[in-house]
């Protein structure tokens, strides 16, 4: 009985590294086991100790996340176009350049 209570434990641990959308389930079945008993009350809270934790780093780890795709995904300063020939321009505007020409084989 006594391994079957560490083996738990070290199973929810392990499932409270999964997404944050998880959390509200491992939440729910730390509060279960706790009260049937399976859970002690200095475990139960050690656990939610270590959720929380789990879940504000996910959170941060988001928001960075949501940062670089943010900067990835905005617009480039150069417009390059190869229409007529390779063309560089910037949106600026003050910068532009056309390399054109023919090639014979």
């Amino acid at each position: 009985m006594k391994y079957t209570k560490h083996i738990l434990a070290a199973a929810i641990l392990s499932a409270t590294s999964a997404p944050v959308y998880a959390g509200s389930e491992i939440e729910t079945l730390i509060n279960m086991l706790h009260e049937n008993g399976m859970v002690s009350d200095e475990q139960y809270s050690r656990l939610q100790a270590e959720l929380k934790q789990n879940q504000s780093q996910a959170n941060e780890q988001q928001a960075t996340l949501d940062k670089k795709i943010a900067e990835a995904t905005k617009p480039s300063d150069v417009e390059v176009s190869v229409k007529g020939g390779l063309s560089l321009k910037t949106r600026d505007g003050k910068f532009e350049s056309k390399l054109g020409g023919r090639l014979q084989a």
